[in-house]
């Protein structure tokens, strides 16, 4: 008897199973509801023989509907129990950017709130290290954490949100360049004066907000910008394909006949 779980007697990209993989959706739930799926056929047969209809198995098809259209509608009612998944365009195109400032503001605030606490139990840092030292450290910290660590975490979480909410990829990519097109925009340097160490500092600037400033235009085609612009969409990439990876490895686990493996998106 046909199945659509592991229908033999067609090609397994027929399948509702290998529909909802394709489809994005966990090779597990994918199982659980073919197989559900199975058992309504099963059962709507065995009615359909005892009324003595003609072929039954034609008639069950026909009730059941198609296979891509069953998969496609089982899809969207997947990715739409969710917020993220019954608006896309706004969870994916205008959020990315501001939870990016968001994360940015709350790292600021700890690390501010770690200072204040250091300096009220008695530390200080020109007792470690000399102003100069401690500009080009707290430079490198900076640039570090907001431009690499922050977005990199950023991208992740939300290329995630979007493997596990939707059905489209590509709106991975496009969260991921919309964080990356915001990172890329602060600047992190410092000042220090051989002549007053003293009153080294640190600066950011965003070149977008001096659009008459030729020299910090320029800024943003830096290989520095680029790597900013480019770390969170790498994210998104490495995510894409991890996704593709877990979806053939589900794939050829059906065409084996076997179980499907259990892979992390």
């Amino acid at each position: 008897m046909p199945s659509f779980l592991f229908m033999k007697e067609k090609p397994v990209e027929t399948t509702l199973y290998a529909e909802l993989i394709r489809r994005g959706l966990p090779a597990d739930y994918a199982k659980r509801t073919a197989e559900e799926l199975d058992d309504h056929r099963v059962d709507l047969l065995a009615n359909l023989r005892a009324a003595g209809a003609a072929n039954p198995e034609a008639v069950a098809d026909e009730r059941l509907g198609k296979t891509r259209v069953l998969a496609k509608r089982i899809a969207r009612d997947y990715h739409r129990r969710s917020w993220f998944g019954r608006w896309p365009l706004v969870s994916f195109v205008v959020l990315p950017p501001l939870v990016l400032a968001t994360a940015w503001t709350g790292v600021v605030l700890v690390l501010f709130g770690v200072g204040k606490i250091w300096t009220w139990s008695g530390g200080a840092p020109g007792e470690i290290w000399s102003p100069v030292e401690y500009t080009r450290l707290s430079w490198g910290l900076a640039l570090g954490v907001f431009s690499f660590l922050v977005p990199a975490v950023v991208a992740w979480f939300y290329g995630r949100v979007v493997l596990q909410t939707t059905q489209s990829r590509m709106l991975v990519l496009t969260a991921c360049l919309g964080i990356g097109l915001l990172n890329s925009l602060p600047r992190h340097s410092y000042r220090i004066d051989p002549a007053k160490p003293e009153l080294a500092m640190n600066l950011i600037s965003v070149p977008f907000c001096d659009p008459m400033d030729a020299a910090s235009l320029r800024q943003l085609a830096s290989p520095v910008a680029a790597s900013q612009l480019l770390t969170p969409v790498l994210i998104g990439v490495i995510l894409v394909w991890r996704d593709n990876s877990r979806r053939r490895t589900s794939l050829l686990a059906i065409s084996d006949g076997s179980e499907p493996a259990r892979v992390a998106a």
